[in-house]
């Protein structure tokens, strides 16, 4: 399956449950769903970062530029996603910083989606042939299965830039 839309449908996922996440009613639910707004995030950002952005770091004019955004977008939200764990375990009475955490995090979510969706993405599809797409596609695959499982860190699969998908599909 083409990497772009393993992201695409990644995006689409995560916005379906940040979206549910925001419906939740009472601190009790939204610690209970927490855990998997966190595993889908953390996920998505573990194979960008591992596969995706070494792949295309020196695509195109400007795809470094926008590599190290990403990086700094996943950054951003991995620390607000922290925030908002802390905050999940205080008081009921004080879950407005929650809230507020929350609706940080969805905001920078969708913003980094943007980005990818308008200015990278075209960018590959233009540049990256469709079977190397499907190759990364089927490394992404078999890495977020071994994320999901919890077998796979970012540790695992950091690969300094200019490794291609045949170097990296021995490891995952």
């Amino acid at each position: 399956m083409d990497v772009l839309h393993i992201i695409k449908t990644d995006h689409d996922r995560i916005r379906q449950v940040l979206d549910s996440f925001e419906l939740l009613n009472g601190v009790q639910a939204r610690r209970k769903a927490f855990p998997e707004l966190s595993r889908e995030i953390e996920t998505h950002i573990l194979l960008e970062e591992g596969y995706l952005y070494p792949e295309i770091a020196d695509l195109f004019s400007g795809s470094q530029i926008l590599v190290d955004i990403g990086r700094a977008c996943h950054a951003v939200i991995s620390k607000t996603m922290k925030s908002l764990d802390k905050a999940l375990d205080r008081p009921s009475s004080e879950q407005d910083l929650a809230d507020k955490r929350f609706a940080e995090l969805k905001e920078q979510i969708l913003k980094h989606f943007q980005s990818e969706e308008e200015q990278m993405m075209p960018r590959v599809r233009q540049l990256i042939t469709t079977q190397e797409r499907e190759d990364l596609g089927q490394v992404f695959a078999d890495a977020k299965d071994l994320a999901t499982k919890g077998e796979l860190t970012l540790a695992d699969v950091s690969v300094p830039a200019g490794k291609k998908v045949e170097k990296r599909r021995k490891r995952a």
